[in-house]
């Protein structure tokens, strides 16, 4: 029997740090859909899909890296879909770690800088596991400093109660509309559990009434 041990190298926040931050080459591709922060597409469109996700969630992650530009780019860019995302942190609960809950703040935080989306899509393309330091604080500082954020800001955003607050509220919200699992998709009322781009578009066009 050959028992082999494997160190990371932690930071202070008790996640590994090892793993350089990359950032994607979709940061930017949409701004001309950005509305309110957390929304893309007009305000007019006739169908809004909203999608609860955790940024450590794999399917959630697959989604926004593969699926969620062809989303865009059939629907929301053309007028047909507003789309929102909305948080719904909840693979901290059988954790110790608080990965989900921090990234979602830190995504938050880039919001107060109308930088949401760009955050977004840097937390997705730097997944690597759950707990496991992705998310540790100093990492997500190391993200807000190569999207050229004002970092003193964003540590301040971090440190108070006000992006804890309202990543709570949301997964309130997702506890009253009976959300359970990321990522769940709300389709003008009809719910589509996970990310399969069929599904979804199936759900669109009979919003649509095609």
């Amino acid at each position: 029997v050959v028992l082999v041990l494997i160190y990371f190298n932690r930071d202070d926040s008790g996640g590994t740090a090892s793993e350089p931050v990359t950032v994607p080459a979709s940061v930017g591709a949409n701004a001309d859909l950005i509305k309110d922060g957390r929304t893309l597409g007009s305000a007019d469109a006739p169908v809004t899909v909203i999608e609860w996700g955790d940024y450590q969630c794999p399917a959630c992650g697959n989604f926004n890296r593969t699926t969620k530009q062809r989303l865009i780019d059939e629907y929301v860019s053309t007028g047909q879909v507003k789309f929102e995302y909305r948080d719904l942190p909840f693979l901290d609960n059988n954790a110790s770690g608080s990965e989900s809950d921090d990234s979602a703040a830190a995504a938050y935080c880039a919001g107060e800088q109308d930088r949401f989306w760009d955050f977004h899509d840097t937390l997705f393309n730097n997944q690597i596991g759950e707990n496991n330091g992705a998310f540790a604080k100093k990492r997500l500082t190391e993200m807000a400093t190569q999207l050229d954020l004002d970092v003193d800001a964003f540590e301040s955003c971090m440190d108070s109660d006000a992006a804890q607050d309202a990543v709570q509220a949301m997964a309130d919200e997702a506890e009253t509309q009976q959300v359970r699992s990321t990522p769940t998709f709300i389709i003008n009322g009809t719910v589509v559990v996970g990310g399969n781009y069929t599904e979804i578009a199936a759900a669109i066009n009979t919003a649509l009434g095609q």
